[in-house]
């Protein structure tokens, strides 16, 4: 491995070894390889060590491990700091333990970053739970004032951390949308690339602790947004909680339908996705509308 990579890849985990060995497997098959991984394990107590040490025996694998450990952190954004810390590519990309990248994604990726040096890179994701697909998802970051960018479909110029600093530590799920709401008042470009990276599993915390998930959102809204986006988070919280299913899922609808307009949201097609892919006679590639 080269001492400067052009990609830094960090992986946090804690007691996930089916899902640390999946990511870990993600990587192998990639046909790409100017890049490092960075593992953090928070003292995995599961037999996560064993699965790092047993990849470790491939040496082509080993020879893009620049560093890992296994000791208490304080957390998903101690954890993923610690990893940026020891970082040394130009662009740096937080892809989770469970989370795997699509093959082949790395040399897709590249050519966009090579071009937009000075911008955070972003594509789309396919939500996954228990292995099972829900949904793909990519909002622009035109609309981080209602949601966020997935991280692991985001690749941030490591001279960003250097610059405005690491993720907040006291945000327990949501640090990721404060730091790139903290580069978006910076006026940093943010560039879309029309790929699904990586399959998504959604059962972490942040999809799980839906109250802790609405008090940092909030906190975030009162920092970088208007009070009028501050009232709409409220009110449609309020009418998630009081109105019923099929009324809120009729208004989310129409809400994407007023984005879409406005070209906020980047969705995902998946007649055009089968279509784009026959097209390209490859298997291999994810796109993304």
């Amino acid at each position: 491995m080269k001492t400067k990579p052009f990609l830094s890849i960090i992986t946090i985990n804690y007691n996930n070894k089916d899902g640390l060995k999946k990511t870990i497997e993600s990587e192998v098959g990639q046909n790409w390889d100017d890049y490092e991984h960075i593992i953090i394990d928070g003292g995995s107590t599961d037999g996560s060590v064993e699965v790092i040490k047993e990849a470790l025996e491939n040496d082509v694998y080993a020879s893009h491990v620049s560093y890992w450990c296994s000791e208490k952190d304080g957390g998903i954004y101690p954890a993923m700091n610690k990893g940026i810390r020891h970082a040394s590519g130009e662009f740096v990309y937080m892809l989770n333990s469970g989370d795997a990248l699509y093959p082949n994604m790395l040399s897709l990726l590249s050519p966009y970053l090579q071009q937009h040096k000075d911008a955070v890179v972003y594509g789309a994701v396919d939500c996954s739970v228990g292995g099972s697909f829900v949904r793909t998802a990519c909002f622009s970051a035109e609309c981080l004032d209602r949601a966020t960018i997935p991280h692991q479909a985001a690749f941030v110029p490591i001279s960003y951390h250097e610059r405005f600093g690491l993720y907040d530590e006291s945000y327990k799920i949501c640090g990721d949308r404060h730091f790139f709401c903290r580069l978006k008042k910076q006026n940093i470009s943010f560039v879309h690339v029309p790929l699904i990276v990586c399959d998504y599993d959604e059962s972490g915390i942040s999809t799980t602790s839906e109250r802790l998930t609405d008090r940092e959102n909030i906190r975030i809204s009162h920092l970088y947004f208007s009070q009028r986006n501050r009232i709409f988070f409220v009110l449609k919280k309020l009418a998630k909680l009081m109105l019923p299913g099929f009324v809120v899922l009729l208004l989310r609808r129409i809400v994407k339908v007023k984005r879409i307009q406005r070209g906020g949201v980047l969705l995902h097609s998946i007649k055009l996705k089968i279509c784009l892919d026959s097209l390209q006679n490859r298997e291999d590639v994810r796109f993304a509308a």
